[in-house]
């Protein structure tokens, strides 16, 4: 064979060679698209965080029932805002129940593995806001004051006595009853050492208002406390033998409540309290 013969065959066969190279990585590059491909749309698939929401009936007992239609995750973690019975959870499909009117915001948070998704959806709540109740609270009498106590706070619903009181707890104080030679309510920084510097409390001292004991036992949101007024006094003074009696306070937020004297017993006043939970706006 010649020598040119030789180098054409040579020739020849390195350029069949770089056509099957260049082949091969075409259908590499293929095949790696491919698999880039499918796998992004298998991540959009497993990604999809949604919910459906059912709002039932008004505040302060609105249902809000939550359907969870997202794909899959290994946690299903729920926020909500103020007015639910719970802040959070992680069930599939929650219920909550809200007690606040207006924007109501639920946040849904989808977990696997190391991978967050968030999903937020805001609904409107009608009707009217909550009240808080705190019942059947126990205030000492002469001599009994370290039993009972005479310091309490809506935020906690606790009554506290004078040794409790620590600087984080005056801090949360309301009012305070003294029942000596009669029963005495007083706002926190009136009282006979004052708690000055936190929060303060008036009074409607109007023993003819118009607020009675039937008006208190129906309170079941703010409707009838959100348009009070004339709360101008710094203590109530009443009379052992007045009770059953409503007192009208406003917090130092400008929240409105009802303070029904209840019982007077040898050692104690029994008192129940309706606030408004949220202000007015």
């Amino acid at each position: 064979m010649s020598t040119g013969t030789r180098n054409l065959k040579k020739q020849v066969t390195k350029n069949l060679k770089i056509k099957m190279m260049k082949k091969l990585t075409f259908l590499t590059l293929m095949a790696v698209t491919a698999l880039f491909f499918a796998s992004c749309e298998e991540d959009e698939d497993t990604s999809k965080v949604d919910f459906n929401v059912v709002v039932t009936g008004e505040s302060p007992n609105a249902i809000v029932q939550i359907t969870n239609t997202s794909d899959s995750a290994d946690v299903f973690t729920w926020g909500f805002s103020e007015g639910a019975n719970i802040t959070t959870t992680t069930e599939t499909n929650p219920q909550v129940i809200v007690d606040k009117t207006g924007d109501f915001k639920i946040t849904l948070i989808a977990t696997t593995g190391e991978k967050e998704e968030k999903k937020s959806k805001t609904v409107k709540i009608t009707g009217k806001n909550g009240i808080s109740f705190f019942e059947n609270l126990e205030f000492g009498r002469s001599g009994y004051t370290n039993t009972y106590g005479e310091y309490f706070s809506c935020s906690s619903g606790l009554v506290y006595t004078e040794n409790e009181l620590t600087n984080s707890i005056k801090s949360i104080i309301d009012f305070v009853i003294y029942a000596r030679g009669g029963i005495v309510i007083y706002g926190p920084d009136e009282c006979d050492d004052p708690i000055v510097g936190y929060r303060t409390t008036d009074f409607n001292n109007n023993i003819d208002n118009s607020f009675t004991i039937e008006d208190f036992n129906n309170l079941q949101d703010d409707e009838n406390l959100k348009n009070l007024s004339n709360a101008d006094n710094y203590y109530v003074v009443v009379y052992f033998e007045e009770p059953p009696r409503v007192i009208l306070m406003k917090d130092y937020e400008g929240k409105w409540g009802a303070i029904k004297l209840k019982e007077v017993q040898t050692e104690k006043i029994i008192v129940d309290v309706k606030m408004q939970k949220y202000l007015s706006e």
